[in-house]
């Protein structure tokens, strides 16, 4: 599974999924629902390709009926809101950095077992410039992200493609602030 992540960056917000998905209708960039895995996706909708740029000389995304996996075609679909904020990432996930000093946190399964029992009390402190910062403000170069709401577009391998400034822009005014993303690879 390759997933490109849309999520507000502030960690406890949660906007409504209707809202979400009238906003990404009235754009165009989702279309028809369907079923998958027993959970509603969407195929992209007609301006889906303007609102994502992809990134190289000739990307190939399938926009086709969906196949056996979630790797074999392009689809969007809401994420379960979760109760509270949580790391999701994949098998990509890299070392965060320090936002002070870029130092790379190779302990960062054992802080965000810490972070998980405090909350948001848990500051982890650089073990190089000694500032302390929140988990979610590491910098997780778009690897993982903290959220509890988000987006995925399945079908979207990393550094593929980015959310274009509109589609952005109209998540931003779903009420929640602005947005951000990551990918997620399995």
């Amino acid at each position: 599974m390759n997933q490109l992540i849309l999520h507000p960056r502030d960690i406890h917000a949660s906007p409504a999924p209707g809202v979400l998905l009238d906003a990404l209708a009235e754009i165009a960039f989702i279309g028809t629902p369907f079923d998958y895995q027993g959970h509603t996706h969407y195929r992209p909708g007609e301006d889906f390709l303007e609102l994502i740029t992809f990134l190289g000389c000739s990307p190939v995304v399938s926009l086709g009926e969906p196949g056996l996996t979630g790797d074999d075609f392009c689809h969007i679909s809401v994420l379960p809101e979760l109760r509270e904020a949580t790391l999701l990432h994949g098998s990509n996930v890299k070392p965060p950095r320090c936002p002070h000093c870029r130092h790379p946190h190779a302990d960062w399964r054992e802080m965000l077992a810490a972070w998980q029992q405090q909350l948001t009390d848990y500051l982890h402190e650089c073990p190089n410039c000694a500032q302390q910062t929140p988990p979610h403000r590491l910098k997780w170069r778009q690897s993982a992200g903290m959220l509890r709401s988000g987006i995925a577009v399945w079908g979207i391998y990393e550094g593929e493609a980015v959310p274009s400034e509109r589609l952005l822009d109209t998540l931003k005014d779903c009420g929640d602030g602005p947005w951000g993303y990551f990918y997620r690879s399995e």
